[in-house]
């Protein structure tokens, strides 16, 4: 068991039940009671309507008659609220999960008391960092890579031409009614009428595309061939079938010249070069951000490995679960089926518990590291990660505070910029080279 003494005259016992777990008793003086008592009464005269008297004119006592079980509530709320914070700063200890209250005592005139149990983060004593030397590894932007970008752009604003005088063409968009029939009957699933189908030998069923090569517009076709052995349908697949293709229009897609007039077209620039400078600088911040991805999986990776400890059971299922529970929140979403989420549950489930376990000792260690070098959460912190979730918004600083606060979201803002500074603050200490590659 473990006395002191808080900043503001509490009393305070601590006790450990596990490693992880401490069993806190507070007392909180007569005099903080009392002045918490006042602010809240003067709160409620100043907001009071009391017949016979102004607003916010009323005498104490009737306020504290009118309002007694609310004043009373309110105060001994925030006294525990106050107080259990202040224990918790004092003794620095890194909370998870809910604080279970008991004992609770808020009897008029008296000290309020109160016990709760609380769950801590592990603590590791962490190893220094300084040694550490990591590769960034950054992928060079080639012409190639440039040219797929602006090709992209080319296709987003080709145009459609109809073909007269040949046949379907490797390429072309066929404009057709077709149909497959066995021994007379339909093949489900494979008919249309009048759909349009990008003719590629890659994409399409063998023996359809070769039936479908040389066809004009106007032309009816019936050919017999082969669907292909993985085709959906067991019973059917490799069987002999017959194709019925009328074909109703035959197009080409026609991509726009890469110059200057399409720059103009797609961009605000006035030349091909200036697009393709803008596209590589574009990559380059790409390739950038995903090598500063992969650094940080590596330098999270190594100060686990560095830094092994064991995670509390009820922590670690917890974590997990409430990941598991998130997958199959959001596969209900995207319309998968009861059955469906049942059949991978086993798979998601171990995976999950592999990222929960994960998600513990990144925490645990960066929080670790943070302590040990006096790492703390200033409000220009706060603010700057408000602006960035904002801009992913698209919405205001003060539209995205609002909801974080409505969605009682605020302290898992403050862990996570935490978190985020502790990491700068490592990626500081450590050793970091560069290499480019291919």
């Amino acid at each position: 068991m473990q006395s002191m003494e808080g900043l503001s005259g509490l009393k305070i016992e601590m006790a450990d039940v596990q490693p992880w777990v401490k069993r806190i008793k507070v007392e909180v003086p007569v005099e903080k009671v009392s002045e918490e008592k006042s602010a809240v009464i003067a709160e409620y005269t100043k907001e009071a309507q009391v017949q016979g008297y102004r607003k916010g004119r009323a005498p104490r006592k009737i306020i504290e008659k009118m309002y007694a079980n609310a004043i009373k509530g309110e105060t001994g709320q925030r006294v525990i609220e106050k107080a259990y914070k202040e224990a918790i700063e004092g003794a620095k200890l890194s909370i998870i999960g809910e604080p279970m209250f008991e004992d609770i005592r808020t009897e008029e005139g008296s000290a309020f008391s109160f016990a709760v149990t609380v769950e801590l983060l592990p603590q590791v004593e962490p190893k220094d960092i300084s040694a550490i030397t990591l590769v960034k590894k950054i992928k060079k932007v080639t012409d190639e890579d440039v040219n797929t970008v602006i090709d992209r752009y080319r296709e987003q604003n080709a145009r459609m031409e109809p073909v007269d005088g040949r046949g379907v063409q490797e390429g072309d968009y066929a404009i057709i009614d077709y149909s497959a029939e066995k021994d007379g009957t339909l093949v489900s699933h494979f008919n249309g009428a009048n759909r349009q189908v990008f003719v590629t030998q890659k994409s399409m069923m063998e023996g359809f595309y070769n039936g479908i090569l040389g066809m004009k517009k106007g032309e009816n076709k019936q050919y017999e061939a082969a669907l292909p052995k993985d085709f959906p349908d067991p019973e059917l697949a490799g069987a002999q079938v017959t194709f019925k293709v009328a074909v109703n229009e035959i197009k080409r897609k026609i991509l726009p010249e890469a110059d200057d007039q399409f720059a103009k077209e797609v961009s605000e620039f006035d030349t091909i070069s200036e697009l393709k400078a803008d596209m590589r600088a574009m990559i380059e911040k790409r390739n950038g951000g995903t090598a500063e991805s992969v650094l940080r999986e590596d330098l999270l990776t190594r100060l686990i490995e560095d830094n092994p400890f064991e995670i509390p059971p009820r922590l670690m299922d917890r974590s997990a679960k409430s990941m598991i529970k998130n997958a199959e929140r959001n596969m209900e979403n995207q319309g998968f089926s009861k059955e469906e989420i049942e059949e991978t549950r086993a798979e998601r489930n171990e995976t999950k518990l592999k990222q929960a376990e994960r998600a513990i000792k990144e925490e645990v260690i960066l929080d670790s590291l943070g302590r040990a070098d006096g790492v703390r959460v200033e409000n220009e912190d706060l603010e700057l990660e408000l602006a960035k979730i904002a801009r992913g918004m698209n919405q205001t600083v003060e539209e995205t505070k609002r909801q974080i606060a409505n969605s009682d979201g605020m302290n898992g803002l403050l862990n996570h910029a935490y978190m985020e500074k502790v990491y700068a603050h490592i990626m500081g200490k450590v050793k970091i080279n560069e290499e480019w590659v291919d």
